[in-house]
């Protein structure tokens, strides 16, 4: 039973019993490889603006040894960068506001952030929409269902941990060991548009 108002972790608790995963099992579960442990430490934007998706990411990249930060729309991401810095950004190409397009943009505009890696997370996945974005700045495209492996190696060819986000490493209580085949398969996240396969 899910009451009114909605609030995305009781829908999220909601969905995952409806799977049959508790969700002490779900944020238990660690990925592993070389490229998932090449962005330990890593400092994240999550630029996203529907709730229950920032918290799937979020739990996801934190899991995985990332630190991240969400801003809700590309205005509220420009201003984000202006207070700290990161070693990538996960965009979401539309949302309110400003979108994912217009941010990236105004991004590249300043020099300072040539180099920033800047990866769309978007459920526009035709061919048209992936050179959309790449003609925006954004240097990689990630499909929405995301599948979990193809976006951490997607994460891990363009970010790289510097400073000190990579000396602290992986987040307090990151140690969980990691899981491989069907245990790495998280129905939840399948659920909302996730696919961990």
């Amino acid at each position: 039973l899910v009451t009114k108002p909605v609030v995305a972790s009781s829908l999220y608790d909601a969905i995952a019993g409806l799977m049959g995963v508790a969700r002490k099992q779900r944020v238990s579960q660690r990925l592993r490889g070389p490229q998932v442990d090449s962005l330990i430490g890593a400092h994240i934007l999550l630029v996203e603006d529907h709730r229950m998706n920032q918290e799937l990411a979020v739990e996801l990249l934190t899991r995985n040894g990332m630190h991240v930060t969400v801003a809700n729309d590309g205005a509220e991401a420009l201003n984000t960068l202006e207070t700290a810095r990161f070693d990538g950004v996960l965009m979401d190409a539309q949302m309110p506001v400003m979108d994912g397009y217009e941010a990236t943009r105004l991004i590249r505009a300043q020099a300072r952030f040539a180099d920033l890696p800047v990866i769309a997370m978007t459920a526009n996945a035709m061919t048209g929409d992936r050179e959309r974005c790449l003609d925006a700045g954004m240097n990689d495209h990630i499909p929405k269902p995301v599948n979990v492996q193809q976006m951490l190696s997607t994460m891990a060819r363009w970010i790289r941990p510097t400073g000190a986000a990579a000396e602290r490493g992986a987040p307090p209580g990151d140690d969980a060991p990691g899981d491989s085949g069907d245990s790495q398969r998280w129905p939840a996240l399948v659920a909302v548009g996730i696919d961990v396969e």
